[in-house]
C-alpha cells in the first residue's frame, strides 16, 4: 500500500469487501503499508482514514516485498500455508490502464484466487499485472 497512490486508495472498500467475504475461512487479509519514507504514524492515519481491514502492517524496509517479488501497488499477494507465493498480481480489472477506470471490474483475480487456494488447488492464473504505482526502493529515510 502507498498512501499517495490514488489506484490504492481507491480500492480501499473493495479491499473491505473481500476481507468481509472471506472473514472466518482461513483467510488473513493483511495490508502492508511499504513506503521507507512513511512514517508508522502517517501509515496508522492513512489507514483511519480509508477503513483500512487491519491489522495494517507497516514494512519500510521491505521484507516483505522483498519475499513476495511485489512491484507495484496496489499488488496483492497469496501465500500458502508452506509460505510458497501462490498468486501475485492484480486485485481485479476495474482498472485498464492509468485514467482508463472501468465502470466496474468483469475479472475478479484476488477473489478467483482465494476461493481456488481454498479448494485446495492452485490458482488458475499465479500472476496478473497490476496497475498502480511503482514501489519505492531504498531504505528509511533515504
Amino acid at each position: 500500500m502507498l498512501a499517495d497512490c490514488p489506484i490504492c486508495n481507491a480500492y480501499a472498500p473493495e479491499l473491505r469487501r473481500i476481507a468481509g467475504q472471506y472473514d472466518g475461512q482461513g483467510v488473513a487479509l493483511r495490508v502492508v503499508h511499504v513506503d521507507p519514507d512513511l512514517s508508522v504514524a502517517a501509515a496508522a492515519r492513512h489507514a483511519d482514514l480509508y477503513e483500512l481491514p487491519g491489522p495494517v502492517l507497516w514494512d519500510p524496509a521491505q521484507v516483505l516485498v522483498d519475499f513476495s517479488g511485489a512491484t507495484m501497488a496496489p499488488e496483492v499477494v497469496i501465500v500458502d500455508s508452506r509460505a510458497q507465493v501462490v498468486y501475485r498480481g492484480r486485485i481485479d480489472n476495474l482498472y485498464a490502464g492509468w485514467g482508463k477506470r472501468r465502470a466496474e471490474a468483469t475479472s475478479h483475480d484476488l477473489r478467483d484466487a482465494l476461493d481456488a487456494v481454498l479448494r485446495g488447488q492452485s490458482p488458475v492464473e499465479s500472476s496478473v499485472p497490476p496497475i498502480g504505482c511503482y514501489l519505492p526502493k531504498g531504505s528509511p529515510g533515504s
